[in-house]
């Protein structure tokens, strides 16, 4: 039985998604990955994940949304110019695109979007925040390395809605980032 997912994400433009692209697939040739890459239109940055159900609660949409709907914010830039691989339970390990110097303005964003979810009895992750991208995942672990930065201004945030397994994204719901 399918599982839905449902997260909220900043998503690179259409330049950082392609940077990252080329990126992944000068490590693949560089390091022997045999994954394939994840889809440049998946590419995001997940800002809270909301859980996982065999079918998406109503109420949680609701609430999502009006949380979301909430939040006035300010866009920023987001930096990422390290590349590592996260140790994983699972057979093949996250390949993640890291910033190797503190994004205040995301870690703030992330906190100030965890308040609302909060209120309305969402779960809303508080404790250490590590903004990553998946590039893809492998069966090697790769050393943290650095890399030609990729950066981008963050200008909206979005709901996603993931169907685990099937590599596709709904947009619930999109929210403007001021500036």
């Amino acid at each position: 039985r399918a599982v839905t997912s449902l997260f909220y994400a900043l998503q690179p433009d259409a330049a950082a998604a392609a940077q990252a692209a080329e990126l992944v697939q000068r490590l693949r040739a560089a390091h022997g990955l045999a994954s394939l890459a994840t889809d440049p239109r998946r590419l995001h940055v997940t800002l809270h994940h909301l859980g996982a159900w065999p079918e998406l609660p109503a109420g949680i949409a609701i609430g999502a949304l009006q949380a979301a709907a909430s939040l006035q914010g300010a866009a920023f830039e987001v930096r990422f110019d390290g590349v590592a691989g996260f140790r994983s339970r699972a057979r093949k390990h996250p390949l993640v695109l890291l910033g190797r110097a503190p994004m205040p303005a995301l870690q703030a964003f992330h906190r100030d979007l965890g308040a609302p979810l909060r209120l309305q009895g969402l779960a809303a992750e508080a404790g250490e925040f590590t903004p990553h991208m998946t590039l893809l995942r492998d069966k090697r672990l790769l050393p943290e390395q650095a890399v030609n930065p990729i950066a981008w201004k963050a200008r909206e945030f979005v709901l996603l809605q993931s169907v685990v397994g099937e590599g596709r994204y709904a947009v619930l719901g999109r929210w403007p980032l001021q500036g």
